[in-house]
């Protein structure tokens, strides 16, 4: 083979590898979403599997009373349904509490409206 066939070749399968790489990293982080959603939804269910609020099973979130999300992985170095998961529910339940989308999203609203209030005042 030729000089230029040798090398178009060899760039050929680096871009075959490449491909195949993207292809397996891209399964890689699927498998592992999918393996994240099931803990989470075994947490949800430790921490009673409703809307603490308006009592809906969908679209939930975790709550922390103590810290803020980022905070608590730093302290922890777990997500929230990783960390109930590990310590349990009755544990669990005295930093976090589970809340939908919705009624998640207005307690932040109605807590950075009251900030706002208090600092304006």
């Amino acid at each position: 083979m030729s000089g230029i066939g040798a090398a178009l070749v060899f760039v050929a399968e680096q871009e075959w590898q490449s491909k195949a790489g993207q292809e397996a990293r891209a399964a890689r982080a699927s498998l592992e979403a999918a393996k994240r959603a099931e803990r989470r939804t075994q947490a949800a269910e430790l921490l009673g599997g409703r809307c603490q609020h308006c009592g809906t099973g969908n679209d939930l979130r975790f709550h922390h009373y103590k810290f803020n999300g980022k905070e608590h992985r730093k302290q922890v170095g777990l997500t929230a349904s990783d960390w109930t998961l590990k310590v349990g529910a009755e544990e669990a339940k005295k930093e976090l509490v589970l809340l939908c989308e919705p009624c998640h999203k207005k307690l932040h609203q109605d807590i950075w409206q009251k900030t706002i209030e208090v600092a304006n005042n």
